[in-house]
């Protein structure tokens, strides 16, 4: 008897645990922020306007380590911002408006190595500021208006490697050192664009000891004076684009050991080098010079000579002929040197044959026209020879036989029409050629014999139509870039001899049929992009199955094809492809989608139909037949693909997929089935969809809440549709009304009904004629109060009306009711007699209690006002608590039937008791009052109001 007793109590403990666990899980979307289902951690907010960070930093886990939330509207951080986000290392908050930051605001975050504050509006930094994140390594605060640094405000830093500070309002070295005294790992610093005029002109002497790389272009550097400085470990210096003309000898005895230093667009005559003491300089950067070092070349000789170890020279725009090149090769031992948009239209004659150890040569647009192996000298050591953008029209038999250790070459933005076999005669060590955008029509077997063992061959936006047989006789090439020519068909055999290719590009051409085993020669590819083009078009001599034997391919991209009609693709289509593990059919037709089987591929994890462009019917509905066979599937997108309804079970068939995209689509309804069987699903991306706030959605809302293992991407920021439905965001939409567990209500119900019945036995058996005797008297007692004196109230009415009609309410609701005639009413009115400084909804709850009546005044204006929605309910909540009815209601306009279907209140109270139309003709106005002020009378019986015309 005693177990049995307890069952009861035992249901309803279970029950209210259930109950507990069952709402107090958190939403996993949260707005403005996405969770990376691939790196986990990292939380990207960026580019959603956030102004109040704390309150979106507040959802995330207590585990982020990488917070993005650039491109925001973020003024102020605050101690909140991320007092719970302990294991930060990298926070980026660049691109915001921040001009004020308390001092705790980083207060928790010790573990924190990269903070960038770059782009925002501070003016200063102080000591407090970054006092706690001693663990901090890269500092980012370029592109602000930080025109002081406090001395010692990075103190705290110790651990400070790289701090960036370009673009500000800066102009002291001396107090950026200060600042910075006593980091002793500090390696790198940008004071970039700023206003330093004289960097080392202080009364004090600056050091920076560990500092290797200093940039200070684009300040205001006239004379260059580093005498009251020291930087011992100083590598490269950077002072291009300032205006510095004179150059202090004993400048560089403060950088002992520099090894590059750029003085580039300076009016620096060469001679202010004279006397300097560089030893261990290797790289110096000398371009478009004022006066250029073509006026001055002997003085130039001079000052390269006394670099001992200067190998690297970039002297672009230099304006120096091919005769004082060879000079210029002669009096130094470069291996490295850059003379781009240096005019030179004819190399010939020796030009670079004293450049006997040049291994790196660019003159990239120099419109050179005519390019002769004359130009080398016999047994030059070059390496990497970079023609770019010049205006070479035919290159010469023979042309670079001098250049035998050439390994990488660029002639890409030539004129090149047509390449043929001798061009390339003697190049057997190359192994990067780049002819990108060279108008070149046509590849042969023969145009590559010379450079047979090339590696990387780019042969991008050209005019190339045919691939014809066996045109790369390259076994050694691992790239083939042929993307953005006019290829229209590859013949059988032209991929031939290709057996170490591992990468092929062909988007961007007009391929319009794959023939027979084309690709059945490239044993080693795992990449191969066929986008872009004008595939599956039907044809009945195509080979159904034209990827046959691709058995290593890992990433195939069929995306965007413009084939012509009919569409008939081959359900052997992808046979041969049991590896493949990414696929993207994004842009194509949902009619290519009808026939397309994927089963073959059962290696797929990755797979794209986004932007799938519909028939007829203006949308796309996938079905599960697209997707059977893919058992491995991890990640889908349908993102943009005109999709309105998602059948049952379409997806029943992944049971491994973990991410699901079906942003941007047309769903407006979810079905609870169409999630069955996605077992492993993690990360749900369902933003940018009209989705109804009604009922068929109900179950989603409240999954989409309360599931704590799949994010749901942006949840909060997903907004309602539907008729009267405006501006609302679907997660606080009330469903509750339309919401039904039949499973918790049974549960419910039985152990009520079991707990009645036990106890209402047992009392009706010992109480029975007490309980009779005790509900006479009740009643009694009851009908008694009810006569007593009503509640006494401050107003006679509180006046609801959207905040359009204030004027009118002004000049004729209160002064008729509250001046002129009798009966006076005291009205409550918003704008008069709220309570300044109160909560607004305070002073609503406050007005409607304290009056007897609620007189809305009902607008178009009035229905889609979200304030005036909440009076109604307020107003409505004294029929249940107080027995009463206080609602009266005037319709100032004609109001369509549908535009009362979220008030379903106001509804209910139009069709069954009282309401008041304001008349069109003025003749009818003083009926309106006499009747209102009836309708307002407390202690009066209401007669019956005119009748408003509901329009259908």
């Amino acid at each position: 008897m005693f177990r049995t007793s307890l069952l009861p109590l035992t249901f309803c403990i279970l029950l209210t645990f259930f109950t507990w666990l069952y709402w107090s899980v958190d939403a996993f979307g949260i707005r403005h922020c996405i969770l990376s289902p691939n790196r986990t951690g990292l939380a990207v907010c960026t580019g959603h306007a956030i102004f109040n960070l704390s309150s979106v930093t507040s959802h995330l886990p207590n585990s982020t380590r990488w917070l993005n939330a650039s491109n925001n509207v973020v003024k102020d951080l605050s101690s909140s911002d991320f007092s719970h986000l302990p294991q930060l290392l990298e926070l980026s908050l660049d691109h915001n408006y921040i001009s004020g930051i308390e001092s705790d605001t980083f207060q928790n975050l010790w573990k924190l190595e990269v903070l960038d504050l770059s782009w925002n509006r501070l003016t200063s930094v102080d000591l407090s500021m970054f006092s706690n994140l001693r663990n901090l390594r890269e500092l980012h605060l370029g592109h602000n208006k930080i025109a002081t640094l406090q001395p010692s405000s990075l103190l705290s830093q110790l651990a400070l490697q790289e701090l960036h500070l370009s673009s500000n309002n800066l102009s002291s070295l001396e107090e950026v050192a200060t600042a910075v005294a006593g980091l002793l790992n500090l390696t790198f610093l940008d004071l970039s664009l700023n206003h330093i005029s004289a960097p080392c002109m202080g009364p004090s002497w600056i050091t920076f000891p560990v500092l290797r790389n200093l940039i200070l272009n684009n300040n205001s550097i006239s004379r260059l004076d580093l005498s009251n400085c020291s930087f011992p470990s100083l590598q490269h210096l950077n002072l291009t684009c300032n205006n510095i003309s004179k150059v202090e000898p004993v400048s560089f005895r403060a950088t002992p050991a520099l090894v590059e230093l750029a003085l580039d667009v300076n009016p620096l005559h060469i001679s202010q080098l004279f006397n300097v003491s560089l030893p261990n300089l290797t790289t110096l950067h000398l371009s478009s010079m004022n006066p250029s070092l073509n006026t001055s070349l002997p003085e130039a000789c001079l000052v390269f000579q006394s670099l001992p170890s200067l190998t690297s020279l970039d002297i672009k725009h230099s304006k120096m002929s091919a005769s004082q090149l060879k000079l210029l090769g002669s009096c130094t031992n470069l291996t490295w040197l850059d003379l781009s948009t240096t005019e030179y239209k004819y190399l010939k004659n020796g030009t670079f044959s004293t450049f006997q150890n040049l291994e790196f040569l660019s003159l990239e647009k120099c419109k050179v026209l005519k390019l002769s192996s004359s130009a080398w000298g016999e047994g030059m050591k070059l390496r990497t020879l970079i023609l770019k953008r010049n205006g070479i029209g035919q290159l010469e038999d023979d042309g670079f036989i001098k250049l035998r250790n050439l390994s990488y070459l660029d002639l890409s933005k030539n004129h090149l029409t047509n390449i043929f076999q001798k061009h390339f005669f003697g190049m057997e060590a190359l192994r990067t050629l780049i002819l990108q955008g060279c108008q070149i029509t046509a590849v042969t077997r023969d145009t590559f014999h010379y450079a047979r063992k090339m590696e990387y061959l780019d042969l991008r936006d050209n005019s190339i139509k045919l691939i014809k047989d066996r045109a790369f006789l390259l076994k050694h090439v691992k790239t083939l870039l042929l993307s953005g020519n006019k290829i229209l068909t590859i013949k059988k055999n032209g991929l031939l001899s290709l057996n170490s290719l591992t990468y092929l590009y062909l988007d961007h051409n007009l391929l319009y049929k794959l023939s027979w085993k084309i690709f059945s020669f490239l044993k080693k590819l795992e990449v191969l992009d066929l986008s872009h083009n004008c595939l599956f078009t039907y044809n009945k001599y195509d080979y159904p199955s034209p990827f046959a034997g691709l058995s290593s391919l890992r990433k195939l991209d069929l995306s965007f094809q413009t084939p012509d009609l009919p569409i008939h693709p081959s359900a052997k289509y992808f046979d041969g492809l049991g590896n493949l593990q990414y696929l993207s059919l994004k842009g194509n037709t949902d009619t290519l989608l009808l026939n397309l089987s994927l089963v073959s591929l059962t290696s797929l994890e990755s797979l794209d139909l986004s932007e799938i462009q519909p028939g007829k019917s203006g949308s796309w509905k996938p079905h599960r037949s697209n997707f059977q066979g893919l058992n491995k599937l991890h990640q889908l997108w349908i993102e943009g693909s005109a999709i309105r309804d998602l059948p049952e079970a379409v997806f029943s068939d992944l049971a491994s997929l973990k991410e699901l995209y079906l942003s941007k689509n047309d769903l407006r309804n979810i079905s609870k089935k169409v999630f069955v069987g996605l077992s492993s699903l993690k990360y749900l991306d369902i933003s940018e969809n009209p989705l109804t706030c009604s009922c068929e959605n109900a179950w989603f809302q409240n999954w989409s809440i309360s599931e704590p293992n799949i994010q749901v991407a942006l949840l909060n920021s997903y907004h309602c549709f539907g008729p009267g439905v405006t501006d609302r965001l679907f997660v606080d939409e009330d469903m509750s009304f339309c919401f039904e567990d039949l499973g918790i209500y049974f549960f419910l119900s039985t152990i009520v009904i079991t707990l009645l019945f036990l106890v209402s036995t047992l009392v009706y058996a010992k109480f029975g004629w007490t309980l009779r005797h005790a509900y006479y008297l009740l009643r009694g007692w009851g009908y008694r109060q009810l006569r007593q004196k009503g509640q006494v109230y401050q107003y006679d009415a509180y006046i609801s009306c959207c905040g359009q009609d204030y004027e009118w309410v002004v000049k004729n609701i209160l002064e008729k009711l509250e001046n002129e005639g009798e009966p006076f009413f005291r009205l409550c009115f918003g704008p008069r007699d709220f309570a300044p400084g109160e909560y607004y909804i305070n002073n609503v709850q406050n007005g409607i209690s304290q009056s007897h009546k609620t007189l809305c005044l009902v607008s178009r204006n009035y229905l889609e006002d979200e304030w005036c929605s909440l009076e109604i309910q307020l107003a409505c909540s004294k029929i249940y608590y107080h027995g009463q009815d206080p609602l009266v209601v005037v319709f100032m306009e004609e109001i369509p039937h549908y535009k009362l279907s979220p008030f379903h209140r106001l509804r209910k109270l139009v069709k069954h008791e009282s309401y008041l139309t304001w008349p069109e003709e003025p003749e009818a106005e003083n009926v309106f009052w006499t009747k209102l002020r009836e309708a307002l009378s407390s202690g009066k019986e209401e007669e019956r109001l005119i009748e408003f015309n509901v329009v259908e």
